[in-house]
């Protein structure tokens, strides 16, 4: 085979590696694959599981009817803290801010809402 010819095989097969590993391809949104957490967890993400590191920041905006904020809770506490000033409504209202403090696991629920959280060191 000509070094061409190599060349072109080893990259075409290093991409499709890479595509079906999941580097480089889109994330999974399966409930049971952990992926990077986005900046505002949504109603639309019940049920998955998302990854923060130590000092990323992150949102909880859901209906404030339905889901008021009186009902969300944190399980367990102290992986993550409140962040008064990302509250732009107030305190009884979303959006509602986090900061990851330390690693760690918990479950973050309002009635039948559920998303798990794992925060990894920085």
């Amino acid at each position: 085979m000509a070094p061409n010819y190599r060349y072109r095989l080893l990259l075409l097969l290093t991409v499709t590696m890479m595509l079906t590993s999941g580097c480089g391809g889109e994330s999974s949104t399966s409930p049971s694959v952990s992926q990077a957490g986005p900046s505002v967890i949504a109603l639309s993400d019940g049920g998955r599981t998302f990854t923060y590191h130590v000092t990323d920041r992150f949102s909880v905006s859901l209906d404030r009817t339905r889901y008021p904020v009186t009902t969300l809770t944190l399980t367990p506490t102290g992986i993550v803290g409140y962040i008064s000033n990302g509250s732009i409504n107030g305190p009884e209202d979303y959006p509602v801010m986090f900061e990851a403090v330390q690693p760690g696991e918990f479950l973050l629920e309002a009635r039948d809402f559920r998303v798990r959280i794992v925060v990894e060191p920085q």
